[in-house]
Protein backbone atom coordinates (compact mmCIF):
# COMPACT_ATOMS: atom_id res chain seq x y z
CA UNK A 1 0.00 0.00 0.00
CA UNK A 2 1.67 3.22 -1.18
CA UNK A 3 1.57 6.00 1.39
CA UNK A 4 -0.27 9.23 0.63
CA UNK A 5 1.99 12.19 1.42
CA UNK A 6 0.80 15.80 1.81
CA UNK A 7 3.78 17.98 1.00
CA UNK A 8 4.57 21.57 0.09
CA UNK A 9 6.98 24.16 1.41
CA UNK A 10 9.08 21.90 3.64
CA UNK A 11 10.44 19.66 0.87
CA UNK A 12 10.11 19.57 -2.90
CA UNK A 13 8.29 16.68 -4.51
CA UNK A 14 11.31 15.59 -6.60
CA UNK A 15 13.43 15.40 -3.44
CA UNK A 16 10.71 13.39 -1.73
CA UNK A 17 10.25 11.00 -4.66
CA UNK A 18 13.98 10.26 -4.60
CA UNK A 19 13.50 8.91 -1.07
CA UNK A 20 10.05 7.27 -1.02
CA UNK A 21 7.69 5.89 -3.65
CA UNK A 22 4.36 7.40 -2.64
CA UNK A 23 1.33 9.29 -3.88
CA UNK A 24 2.27 12.93 -3.39
CA UNK A 25 -0.39 15.58 -2.92
CA UNK A 26 -0.45 19.33 -2.24
CA UNK A 27 -0.45 20.65 1.35
CA UNK A 28 -3.37 19.21 3.28
CA UNK A 29 -6.61 21.16 3.60
CA UNK A 30 -9.99 20.62 5.21
CA UNK A 31 -11.78 17.60 3.76
CA UNK A 32 -8.69 15.80 2.48
CA UNK A 33 -8.65 13.16 5.23
CA UNK A 34 -12.42 12.67 5.14
CA UNK A 35 -12.04 11.73 1.46
CA UNK A 36 -9.51 8.93 2.12
CA UNK A 37 -10.94 5.45 2.59
CA UNK A 38 -9.34 3.16 5.17
CA UNK A 39 -7.08 1.29 5.25
CA UNK A 40 -4.46 3.81 4.22
CA UNK A 41 -1.15 5.16 5.44
CA UNK A 42 -1.07 8.95 5.36
CA UNK A 43 1.92 11.22 5.89
CA UNK A 44 1.24 14.86 6.73
CA UNK A 45 4.17 17.22 6.32
CA UNK A 46 2.64 20.49 5.14
CA UNK A 47 -0.80 22.00 5.38
CA UNK A 48 -2.54 25.25 4.52
CA UNK A 49 -3.06 27.46 7.58
CA UNK A 50 -5.63 29.81 6.07
CA UNK A 51 -8.66 29.71 8.42
CA UNK A 52 -10.95 28.80 5.52
CA UNK A 53 -8.74 25.91 4.38
CA UNK A 54 -6.85 24.55 7.37
CA UNK A 55 -7.45 20.99 8.47
CA UNK A 56 -9.49 20.71 11.66
CA UNK A 57 -7.78 18.41 14.20
CA UNK A 58 -11.20 16.79 14.68
CA UNK A 59 -11.03 15.58 11.08
CA UNK A 60 -7.67 13.96 11.83
CA UNK A 61 -9.12 12.39 14.98
CA UNK A 62 -11.98 10.93 12.92
CA UNK A 63 -9.48 9.54 10.43
CA UNK A 64 -7.57 7.79 13.21
CA UNK A 65 -10.81 6.40 14.64
CA UNK A 66 -11.80 4.82 11.33
CA UNK A 67 -8.43 3.16 10.84
CA UNK A 68 -6.16 5.48 8.89
CA UNK A 69 -2.53 5.38 9.98
CA UNK A 70 -1.36 8.97 10.31
CA UNK A 71 2.26 10.09 10.45
CA UNK A 72 3.25 13.70 11.04
CA UNK A 73 6.51 15.62 10.88
CA UNK A 74 8.20 18.91 10.03
CA UNK A 75 5.37 21.45 9.83
CA UNK A 76 1.59 21.05 10.12
CA UNK A 77 2.21 17.31 10.47
CA UNK A 78 4.34 17.86 13.57
CA UNK A 79 1.74 20.22 15.06
CA UNK A 80 -1.03 17.65 14.57
CA UNK A 81 1.09 14.76 15.85
CA UNK A 82 2.02 16.66 19.03
CA UNK A 83 -1.69 17.22 19.66
CA UNK A 84 -3.06 13.84 18.56
CA UNK A 85 -0.34 11.48 19.79
CA UNK A 86 -2.66 10.24 22.59
CA UNK A 87 -5.13 9.16 19.87
CA UNK A 88 -2.52 7.22 17.95
CA UNK A 89 -1.00 9.68 15.47
CA UNK A 90 2.70 9.00 14.99
CA UNK A 91 5.10 11.92 15.20
CA UNK A 92 8.70 12.01 14.05
CA UNK A 93 11.63 14.37 14.05
CA UNK A 94 13.06 17.25 16.01
CA UNK A 95 10.22 19.69 15.33
CA UNK A 96 7.71 17.20 16.72
CA UNK A 97 9.87 16.66 19.82
CA UNK A 98 10.20 20.41 20.40
CA UNK A 99 6.47 21.08 20.01
CA UNK A 100 5.63 18.19 22.31
CA UNK A 101 8.07 19.48 24.93
CA UNK A 102 6.88 23.10 24.77
CA UNK A 103 3.19 22.14 24.78
CA UNK A 104 0.32 24.45 23.97
CA UNK A 105 -0.63 25.78 20.56
CA UNK A 106 2.69 26.32 18.77
CA UNK A 107 1.71 26.22 15.11
CA UNK A 108 2.99 29.77 14.62
CA UNK A 109 6.51 28.38 15.09
CA UNK A 110 6.23 26.44 11.82
CA UNK A 111 4.35 29.09 9.82
CA UNK A 112 5.94 30.85 6.87
CA UNK A 113 4.64 33.06 4.12
CA UNK A 114 5.33 31.72 0.65
CA UNK A 115 4.85 32.30 -3.05
CA UNK A 116 3.49 29.49 -5.19
CA UNK A 117 4.27 28.91 -8.86
CA UNK A 118 2.43 25.80 -10.03
CA UNK A 119 3.77 22.97 -7.90
CA UNK A 120 6.73 24.98 -6.62
CA UNK A 121 6.68 26.73 -3.22
CA UNK A 122 9.14 29.54 -2.43
CA UNK A 123 9.50 30.77 1.17
CA UNK A 124 9.16 34.50 1.78
CA UNK A 125 9.78 34.44 5.55
CA UNK A 126 11.83 32.36 7.98
CA UNK A 127 9.95 29.77 10.06
CA UNK A 128 10.76 30.41 13.72
CA UNK A 129 11.24 26.69 14.35
CA UNK A 130 14.63 26.91 12.60
CA UNK A 131 15.86 29.24 15.33
CA UNK A 132 14.28 27.21 18.12
CA UNK A 133 15.68 23.95 16.73
CA UNK A 134 19.16 25.45 16.40
CA UNK A 135 19.19 26.52 20.04
CA UNK A 136 17.55 23.27 21.17
CA UNK A 137 20.41 21.38 19.49
CA UNK A 138 22.96 23.56 21.26
CA UNK A 139 21.60 22.46 24.64
CA UNK A 140 19.38 25.38 25.65
CA UNK A 141 17.18 24.42 28.62
CA UNK A 142 13.40 24.18 28.40
CA UNK A 143 12.82 27.32 30.49
CA UNK A 144 15.17 29.42 28.38
CA UNK A 145 13.68 27.93 25.24
CA UNK A 146 10.18 28.95 26.34
CA UNK A 147 11.44 32.50 27.02
CA UNK A 148 13.02 32.61 23.58
CA UNK A 149 9.79 31.41 21.96
CA UNK A 150 7.94 34.26 23.68
CA UNK A 151 10.38 36.75 22.14
CA UNK A 152 10.18 35.18 18.68
CA UNK A 153 6.39 34.98 18.59
CA UNK A 154 6.24 38.76 19.10
CA UNK A 155 7.72 39.22 15.61
CA UNK A 156 4.94 39.70 13.05
CA UNK A 157 4.70 36.85 10.52
CA UNK A 158 5.49 39.11 7.56
CA UNK A 159 8.56 40.54 9.35
CA UNK A 160 10.27 37.23 10.10
CA UNK A 161 13.54 37.70 8.25
CA UNK A 162 16.92 36.60 9.56
CA UNK A 163 17.80 40.22 10.27
CA UNK A 164 14.76 40.90 12.47
CA UNK A 165 15.04 37.51 14.17
CA UNK A 166 18.73 37.98 14.98
CA UNK A 167 18.07 41.49 16.33
CA UNK A 168 15.22 40.26 18.56
CA UNK A 169 17.21 37.31 19.86
CA UNK A 170 20.27 39.47 20.62
CA UNK A 171 18.06 42.04 22.33
CA UNK A 172 16.75 39.31 24.62
CA UNK A 173 20.28 38.25 25.56
CA UNK A 174 20.50 35.03 23.57
CA UNK A 175 23.35 33.98 21.30
CA UNK A 176 22.61 32.18 18.04
CA UNK A 177 24.91 29.45 16.69
CA UNK A 178 27.14 30.70 13.85
CA UNK A 179 25.56 28.41 11.23
CA UNK A 180 21.94 29.14 12.23
CA UNK A 181 21.02 30.52 8.81
CA UNK A 182 21.76 27.12 7.28
CA UNK A 183 19.26 25.43 9.60
CA UNK A 184 16.24 23.93 7.85
CA UNK A 185 14.60 21.82 10.53
CA UNK A 186 11.41 21.18 8.57
CA UNK A 187 13.25 19.85 5.51
CA UNK A 188 15.46 17.58 7.60
CA UNK A 189 12.49 16.17 9.51
CA UNK A 190 10.49 15.55 6.34
CA UNK A 191 13.41 13.64 4.83
CA UNK A 192 13.91 11.71 8.06
CA UNK A 193 10.29 10.52 8.16
CA UNK A 194 10.25 9.52 4.49
CA UNK A 195 13.44 7.51 5.01
CA UNK A 196 11.86 5.74 8.00
CA UNK A 197 8.89 4.72 5.85
CA UNK A 198 10.98 3.54 2.90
Amino acid sequence: MRPIVFLGLSLTEPEARAVLDAEYRAPIVRGDLDAIVAPAQVVIVDGMLDPDLRLDPEEAARALARGLVLHGAASMGAVLAARLEPLGMKGAGQVFQILRTLGGDREDLVQALFARDGLEFRPLTVPLINVVAGLWSSGLGTGELAALVHVLRAIALDARTWETIEAAVAGAGFRLPPAIRLMDAKREDALCLLRQLR
